[in-house]
C-alpha cells in the first residue's frame, strides 16, 4: 500500500519542523509548507494529497480561505487544521481541528483518523 501523502502548513517554523517530523517518523511522505502561498505552489506542482494538515491563523490567508483554495485546486484532499489560537467562528464546520498543544500521539491520531474517514468516503473496500 502507497504511503499517504501529506501537506503540513504553518507559520512557525518550530511547529512546522516538528510536525513534518513526526509523521515522516510514522512513514507518512510528508512535504512542509512555510505558508499558505508555498503550500498552493507546492499542490500546483507536486499533484494532489492525501491530506493537508494546516494551521488556521498564518500572515496573508488563514487556514479557512486556504482550504477554500485546496479544495478548489485539488478536491480529493482532507484537511484539517491545527491551532494554538483560533478566533470565534474562524472554524468552518466539517474541517477535524486539533488544538495546540499536542503530542505525537495526539497528532498521529488525528491523522489517522481523518485518513480512515477519507477512505470510507471514497469508497475503498
Amino acid at each position: 500500500m502507497a504511503r499517504a501523502r501529506v501537506l503540513v502548513v504553518d507559520d512557525e517554523p518550530e511547529v512546522l519542523r516538528l510536525v513534518a517530523g513526526v509523521l515522516e517518523r510514522a512513514e507518512y511522505e510528508v512535504a512542509p509548507a512555510p505558508g499558505p502561498k508555498q503550500a498552493l505552489e507546492i499542490i500546483a506542482t507536486a499533484g494532489p494529497f492525501d491530506l493537508v494538515v494546516s494551521d488556521v491563523v498564518m500572515p496573508g490567508m488563514c487556514g479557512p480561505e486556504l482550504a477554500n483554495e485546496i479544495r478548489a485546486r485539488s478536491p480529493s484532499s482532507a484537511i484539517m487544521f491545527i491551532s494554538g489560537c483560533v478566533p470565534v467562528g474562524q472554524l468552518p464546520n466539517g474541517i477535524p481541528y486539533l488544538g495546540k498543544p499536542f503530542t505525537a500521539r495526539d497528532l498521529l491520531g488525528a491523522v489517522a483518523r481523518v485518513l480512515g474517514a477519507t477512505e470510507l468516503k471514497s469508497g475503498a473496500g
